[in-house]
Protein backbone atom coordinates (compact mmCIF):
# COMPACT_ATOMS: atom_id res chain seq x y z
CA UNK A 1 0.00 0.00 0.00
CA UNK A 2 1.30 3.44 -1.10
CA UNK A 3 1.39 6.02 1.26
CA UNK A 4 0.90 8.70 -0.89
CA UNK A 5 -0.60 9.20 -4.14
CA UNK A 6 0.05 12.28 -6.96
CA UNK A 7 -2.94 13.74 -9.32
CA UNK A 8 -3.00 15.71 -11.86
CA UNK A 9 -5.79 17.37 -13.43
CA UNK A 10 -6.61 18.17 -16.96
CA UNK A 11 -3.21 16.38 -18.22
CA UNK A 12 -3.34 17.28 -22.20
CA UNK A 13 -2.74 14.53 -24.52
CA UNK A 14 -2.43 15.53 -28.55
CA UNK A 15 -3.93 13.12 -31.08
CA UNK A 16 -2.52 12.29 -34.68
CA UNK A 17 -4.57 15.30 -35.56
CA UNK A 18 -3.64 17.92 -33.40
CA UNK A 19 -6.40 17.85 -30.89
CA UNK A 20 -5.93 17.55 -27.66
CA UNK A 21 -7.68 15.68 -25.10
CA UNK A 22 -7.71 15.81 -21.64
CA UNK A 23 -7.17 13.32 -18.40
CA UNK A 24 -7.00 13.23 -15.53
CA UNK A 25 -4.18 11.24 -13.58
CA UNK A 26 -3.77 9.69 -10.13
CA UNK A 27 -0.74 7.70 -9.56
CA UNK A 28 1.41 6.28 -6.58
CA UNK A 29 3.14 9.05 -5.79
CA UNK A 30 7.11 7.21 -6.68
CA UNK A 31 8.91 6.88 -9.97
CA UNK A 32 8.43 3.14 -10.24
CA UNK A 33 7.00 1.53 -13.45
CA UNK A 34 3.39 0.60 -12.43
CA UNK A 35 0.51 -1.41 -13.89
CA UNK A 36 -2.14 1.36 -15.55
CA UNK A 37 -6.02 1.32 -15.85
CA UNK A 38 -7.34 3.45 -18.88
CA UNK A 39 -10.72 4.83 -19.13
CA UNK A 40 -12.19 7.11 -22.31
CA UNK A 41 -15.55 8.38 -21.24
CA UNK A 42 -18.07 10.83 -23.40
CA UNK A 43 -19.36 10.83 -19.89
CA UNK A 44 -17.37 13.56 -17.76
CA UNK A 45 -13.89 12.10 -16.37
CA UNK A 46 -14.74 14.08 -13.12
CA UNK A 47 -18.16 12.03 -12.57
CA UNK A 48 -16.37 8.69 -13.79
CA UNK A 49 -13.80 8.87 -11.04
CA UNK A 50 -16.37 9.02 -8.95
CA UNK A 51 -18.76 6.19 -9.95
CA UNK A 52 -19.92 3.40 -7.75
CA UNK A 53 -17.73 1.03 -9.74
CA UNK A 54 -14.20 2.78 -9.60
CA UNK A 55 -12.48 4.80 -6.84
CA UNK A 56 -9.72 5.96 -8.26
CA UNK A 57 -8.04 6.63 -4.79
CA UNK A 58 -7.97 3.61 -3.93
CA UNK A 59 -6.59 2.33 -6.88
CA UNK A 60 -3.97 4.63 -6.69
CA UNK A 61 -3.17 3.80 -2.96
CA UNK A 62 -3.06 0.19 -3.88
CA UNK A 63 -0.48 0.84 -6.49
CA UNK A 64 -2.35 1.52 -9.90
CA UNK A 65 -1.97 4.41 -12.20
CA UNK A 66 -5.51 5.28 -12.93
CA UNK A 67 -6.18 7.72 -16.43
CA UNK A 68 -9.31 8.99 -17.10
CA UNK A 69 -9.97 10.64 -20.49
CA UNK A 70 -12.89 12.92 -21.40
CA UNK A 71 -13.00 11.63 -25.22
CA UNK A 72 -13.22 14.61 -28.31
CA UNK A 73 -15.32 17.38 -28.27
CA UNK A 74 -16.52 16.00 -24.85
CA UNK A 75 -16.02 18.56 -21.46
CA UNK A 76 -12.32 18.94 -21.01
CA UNK A 77 -11.54 17.73 -24.30
CA UNK A 78 -10.98 19.35 -27.89
CA UNK A 79 -12.82 18.41 -31.51
CA UNK A 80 -15.97 17.69 -32.06
CA UNK A 81 -18.12 14.90 -30.50
CA UNK A 82 -20.46 12.48 -32.74
CA UNK A 83 -21.75 10.00 -31.70
CA UNK A 84 -22.11 7.91 -34.90
CA UNK A 85 -18.26 7.99 -34.72
CA UNK A 86 -17.68 6.45 -31.67
CA UNK A 87 -15.78 3.29 -33.15
CA UNK A 88 -14.41 4.90 -35.88
CA UNK A 89 -12.68 8.19 -33.88
CA UNK A 90 -12.38 7.06 -30.12
CA UNK A 91 -10.54 3.84 -31.29
CA UNK A 92 -7.64 5.28 -32.87
CA UNK A 93 -7.35 8.30 -30.44
CA UNK A 94 -7.37 5.10 -27.54
CA UNK A 95 -4.58 3.49 -29.54
CA UNK A 96 -2.70 6.77 -29.50
CA UNK A 97 -3.06 7.21 -25.63
CA UNK A 98 -1.73 3.54 -25.02
CA UNK A 99 1.35 3.70 -27.65
CA UNK A 100 2.39 7.22 -26.49
CA UNK A 101 6.11 7.83 -25.17
CA UNK A 102 4.16 8.69 -21.73
CA UNK A 103 1.95 5.64 -21.14
CA UNK A 104 5.44 3.25 -21.79
CA UNK A 105 6.12 4.07 -18.39
CA UNK A 106 3.79 1.26 -16.98
CA UNK A 107 3.27 -2.32 -17.58
CA UNK A 108 0.90 -3.99 -19.64
CA UNK A 109 -0.96 -6.45 -18.87
CA UNK A 110 -0.50 -8.96 -21.80
CA UNK A 111 -3.93 -10.62 -21.01
CA UNK A 112 -1.75 -14.06 -20.05
CA UNK A 113 -3.21 -14.76 -16.41
CA UNK A 114 0.33 -14.53 -15.64
CA UNK A 115 1.87 -11.44 -13.26
CA UNK A 116 2.05 -8.23 -15.23
CA UNK A 117 5.29 -7.36 -16.97
CA UNK A 118 6.30 -10.80 -17.08
CA UNK A 119 5.26 -11.53 -20.93
CA UNK A 120 6.67 -10.44 -23.73
CA UNK A 121 3.71 -11.30 -26.05
CA UNK A 122 -0.38 -10.78 -25.26
CA UNK A 123 -3.17 -13.12 -25.87
CA UNK A 124 -6.23 -10.90 -27.47
CA UNK A 125 -9.02 -10.21 -25.55
CA UNK A 126 -13.12 -9.03 -26.39
CA UNK A 127 -15.35 -7.25 -24.93
CA UNK A 128 -18.96 -7.43 -25.60
CA UNK A 129 -21.34 -4.76 -24.77
CA UNK A 130 -25.06 -4.96 -24.74
CA UNK A 131 -27.89 -2.66 -25.33
CA UNK A 132 -30.86 -5.33 -24.90
CA UNK A 133 -33.07 -5.63 -21.95
CA UNK A 134 -31.39 -8.37 -19.74
CA UNK A 135 -28.13 -8.08 -20.23
CA UNK A 136 -25.64 -5.36 -18.28
CA UNK A 137 -24.86 -2.46 -20.01
CA UNK A 138 -21.63 -1.80 -17.85
CA UNK A 139 -18.80 -3.48 -16.75
CA UNK A 140 -18.00 -4.32 -12.83
CA UNK A 141 -13.79 -4.76 -12.61
CA UNK A 142 -12.50 -5.22 -9.25
CA UNK A 143 -9.02 -3.74 -8.27
CA UNK A 144 -6.93 -6.35 -7.42
CA UNK A 145 -4.02 -4.74 -4.83
CA UNK A 146 -0.39 -5.64 -6.18
CA UNK A 147 1.30 -8.42 -3.77
CA UNK A 148 4.77 -7.14 -4.01
CA UNK A 149 6.81 -3.75 -5.77
CA UNK A 150 9.20 -3.81 -8.28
Amino acid sequence: MQSSIRMDRNVPMEMRDGIILRADIFRPDDAQKLSAVLFRTPYDKALTGNSDFLNVIEAAFAGYVVIIQDVRGRFASEGEWKRESMLTVEGPDGYIDISSSNFLMFDRNMNTGNPIGEDAHGVPATQTVSHQSGYASYMDLPVIPRKSVR
